[in-house]
């Protein structure tokens, strides 16, 4: 069984360690990326930077990957902020949020079985709307790991940025990286996307994706390799969403990423397919709390030139993702 601190190693030289260049959202909508969990359009929200037409008629905040995360429905069906009584621009919107990610796997760590609650990161996130584009920054922190492993408390950060052009057509970026795992180096990646948006109905919704993601290993000690994987990929999402207050959403999505460039000799990444489904639920006029369940998919444990030494995504993986999202700025009329 493949034990993922064997000894490869390349130059600790950096390679572009990605672009941050425009992120963004289809018109009235937001990314998962910033709490890495949330799928587009999910929460309903709306960045103040969206200066559409649409998005005039219908003010709402704007909530975050995952990708994700992450992951908000059409402006004029979202949750309606109201217009400032005075002169002036309203309050910067903002928000923070927080995700217990419990991840399970066949043997893979130690080349024993990961079972629910072995293995849990926490991710914290943060996102600010400006008047034409959005930052997203977060990091992963583990409070939970098996016996029979040694990794570092901190798994990971990232910084992004998304912004839209034309109603249904947007784009993002982020810049990404972490430690290997068994603390034998670190790793950057970065990946680029450009998105659009469908309204099927009032209440369902269908997106679509086209991206490259980069990918690259820096080892501590150097045998001379480089550690590079390279890919292309396409997502395609449904959402369902509450079309009059939006105060629930359901989506499901699924990846399909091509390998582009790897070197055999390093890494050989295989095609892949991932999954998430999930729900949120706004509990308040400030408060989102979504769940997600994902299969991830990265080559086979036998070979371990096809994964990564990545704790997060590097092999095949279930997690089960709960958490809340605070938002700031004006308030929702939905209640």
């Amino acid at each position: 069984m493949t034990n993922f601190t064997q000894n490869h190693r390349t130059p600790a030289f950096p390679l572009l360690p990605i672009i941050a260049a425009f992120v963004a959202s289809f018109f009235a909508l937001g990314e998962a990326e910033a709490q890495y969990s949330v799928p587009s359009r999910a929460s309903g929200s709306q960045s103040s930077g969206a200066k559409t037409k649409k998005a005039a008629k219908s003010r709402t905040r704007q909530a975050t990957p995952t990708t994700d995360t992450e992951v908000l429905l059409a402006a004029e069906h979202g949750m309606v902020m109201p217009e400032p009584d005075g002169p002036g621009d309203p309050p910067l919107p903002w928000e923070i949020g927080v995700s217990l990610n419990f991840i399970t796997s066949e043997p893979s760590l130690g080349g024993e079985t990961l079972e629910f609650t072995d293995l849990m990161l926490m991710r914290l996130h943060t996102l600010f709307s400006f008047s034409h584009f959005d930052l997203f920054l977060g990091t992963d922190i583990l409070p939970k790991q098996p016996s029979y492993t040694d990794e570092l408390a901190w798994q990971g950060s990232l910084l992004g940025v998304r912004t839209n052009f034309w109603d249904d057509f947007s784009a993002w970026t982020r810049a990404q990286g972490g430690p290997i795992l068994g603390q034998d180096g670190y790793w950057v990646g970065g990946d680029f996307a450009l998105e659009h948006h469908l309204d099927l109905q009032k209440f369902l919704f269908v997106d679509t994706s086209l991206g490259f993601s980069h990918n690259q290993l820096l080892y501590d000690q150097d045998d001379g390799k480089t550690y590079i994987s390279d890919e292309v990929f396409t997502r395609v999402g449904l959402s369902l969403r509450d079309p009059e207050k939006g105060l629930f959403a359901a989506w499901l999505n699924f990846d399909y990423y091509l390998p582009v460039y790897g070197n055999p000799g390093a890494i050989d990444p295989q095609p892949r397919v991932n999954m998430r489904m999930g729900a949120l639920s706004a509990v308040s006029q400030r408060v989102d709390l979504f769940i997600e369940f994902s299969i991830l998919d990265r080559g086979d444990l036998e070979d371990a030139r096809t994964t990564l030494p990545i704790l997060n995504g590097g092999f095949d993986q279930r997690t089960l993702i709960m958490g809340f999202m605070r938002h700031f700025g004006p308030e929702r009329k939905f209640f």
